[in-house]
């Protein structure tokens, strides 16, 4: 008889950055020597459960709303604006070479608060409630944002060739 696995269904959270560690675990594959913001969640498939040890992070400079970014720490998630000089960066698609220093040079402000488990629609920012968990979730924002940016990615344009 083969190996017992997990038939129901689970509520973990997971990201699509998760899927490679998850894929390398599975296959015995070996992970590269990178840093990597995702984690396997192949207990997933023994016993529906996946204990996420690191904070999930988004930046998305272009994104819909002033906050650019966001973190998202078991039910909760905060989310911040990006200002240089009290001046909300612009637009930005990628990080490149012209935007790098205005980017990490940027400061993280105007934070909320929400509990996902509570209020998916994220319509009450919880940051004055709930005073210590937004102090907590705020430093590890900043944390794992500066962590983010030492290993981002910078664009370069490819020089066209005449």
């Amino acid at each position: 008889m083969g190996k017992k696995t997990f038939q129901g269904k689970s509520e973990a959270v997971i990201s699509s950055l998760d899927f490679m560690p998850t894929f390398c675990e599975l296959t015995g594959a070996e992970l590269p020597n990178v840093k990597l913001d995702g984690e396997s969640f192949a207990s997933i498939f023994e016993n529906g459960k996946f204990e996420r040890t690191k904070p999930l992070l988004w930046s998305f400079y272009d994104a819909l709303n002033e906050r650019v970014v966001a973190m998202r720490k078991g039910d909760y998630k905060i989310m911040c604006r990006l200002e240089n000089d009290s001046v909300v960066l612009p637009k930005i698609h990628n990080m490149h070479a012209g935007n790098e220093d205005l980017i990490k040079q940027a400061k993280l402000t105007d934070f909320v608060l929400y509990n996902l488990k509570d209020d998916v629609g994220e319509s009450e920012d919880l940051s004055l409630k709930q005073p210590e968990v937004f102090k907590k979730m705020k430093a590890s924002l900043k944390s794992e944002y500066n962590y983010l940016l030492e290993g981002s990615f910078v664009w370069e344009r490819a020089k066209s060739k005449k």
